[in-house]
C-alpha cells in the first residue's frame, strides 16, 4: 500500500512537472487570435463558443433587469415605493443565490448542464409575463404581479448558473498560449453588449423587453446544448475543444527523463539565481 501511494505522488509530481514545463513553453509561443483561429478550427470553435457566450449572457437581459429595474416594474405599473422594495428584494436574491452557487459549479450538473438549466429557467420566468401584454395588454392587473414574479424567477436561475459559470468556463477552454486574450475578448464583448442592452431599454416597452428577452434567452439555451462541452473533471490544460489534439500528444511515447530533467534545470537556476 505504501509503495502503490509513493507510486502515485511521484506521477502527480512527474505530471505536475510536465505541466509547467509546457506552460512555460505555451507562453513564450503566445499568438494573436486571429492566428489561432486560421491555425486550427479548434482554436476557432473555443474562440468563437466563448465570445458568443459571453455576449448572450447579457443580451439575455440581466441588467436590463438589475440596472434599471425600477424603471422596468413602474412601466408594469408598479407604484413608485413598491418598486423600489422589488427592486431590493431581487438585488438581495442576487446576492445570495450566487453565493450559495459557486459550491453547485461542481456539482453533477457540471458546466453544461447548470448552463442549459439556467438559460431554459431564465426564458421560462419571462414567457408569462410576454403573454400577459400580448393577451391583456400593459393595463392589465396580471403584468403587474407576474413582471416582479418574472424578474424574481430570472435573476435566481441568472445566479444559479449563467452568472457565475461563464468566468469560469471561459478560463477552462482555451489553451494557455491564448487565454489571456481570448478572456480579455470575451470580457469586452459582455461590457459592449451591457452598454448596447442597457441604453436600448431605455427606448424599449416592456412589452417588447419581456418577449425579446425570452426569445434570447431559449437561444442561448440551444446555443448551449449543441455548441458547448463539458469541461467538469478536466483540469484547466484539458479543454474539450481540444481533446484530439491532446490525445495524439498523449499517444506519443514519453520521454521519461523530461520531467527529472525539467525539475533539475530549474533548480539550477534558482541555485545560480
Amino acid at each position: 500500500a505504501d509503495s502503490a501511494a509513493a507510486e502515485q505522488v511521484e506521477r502527480r509530481l512527474s505530471e505536475i512537472v510536465r505541466a509547467v514545463d509546457e506552460a512555460n513553453q505555451a507562453s513564450s509561443k503566445q499568438m494573436s487570435l486571429l492566428s489561432a483561429m486560421a491555425m486550427s478550427p479548434q482554436h476557432r470553435h473555443a474562440i468563437i463558443v466563448g465570445t458568443v457566450l459571453s455576449a448572450l449572457q447579457q443580451w439575455s437581459g440581466i441588467n436590463t433587469f438589475i440596472a434599471a429595474s425600477n424603471d422596468v416594474f413602474i412601466k408594469a405599473g408598479v407604484p413608485q415605493g413598491s418598486a423600489t422594495l422589488c427592486s431590493t428584494a431581487m438585488a438581495t436574491l442576487n446576492v445570495v443565490v450566487t453565493i450559495g452557487a459557486a459550491s453547485a459549479i461542481d456539482s453533477a450538473l457540471g458546466r453544461r448542464g447548470l448552463l442549459l438549466i439556467g438559460t431554459a429557467g431564465q426564458g421560462l420566468s419571462l414567457l408569462p409575463t410576454s403573454i400577459a401584454y400580448m393577451v391583456g395588454g400593459p393595463e392589465s392587473k396580471a403584468v403587474v404581479y407576474l413582471s416582479v414574479m418574472s424578474v424574481l424567477g430570472f435573476v435566481f436561475f441568472f445566479a444559479v448558473a449563467y452568472g457565475p459559470v461563464l468566468w469560469v468556463y471561459l478560463n477552462e477552454i482555451y489553451p494557455v498560449e491564448i487565454r489571456g486574450t481570448a478572456v480579455a475578448l470575451a470580457s469586452a464583448m459582455n461590457w459592449t453588449s451591457t452598454l448596447i442592452v442597457v441604453f436600448l431599454q431605455k427606448y424599449m416597452p416592456n412589452s417588447i423587453a419581456y418577449s425579446l428577452f425570452a426569445g434570447l434567452c431559449l437561444f442561448a439555451c440551444v446555443f448551449t446544448y449543441m455548441y458547448v462541452l463539458e469541461t467538469k473533471g478536466k483540469s484547466i490544460d484539458q479543454s474539450p475543444f481540444f481533446a484530439t489534439t491532446q490525445q495524439q500528444q498523449q499517444q506519443q511515447p514519453p520521454d521519461e527523463e523530461a520531467p527529472t530533467r525539467t525539475a533539475q534545470q530549474q533548480l539550477q537556476q534558482q541555485e545560480g539565481g
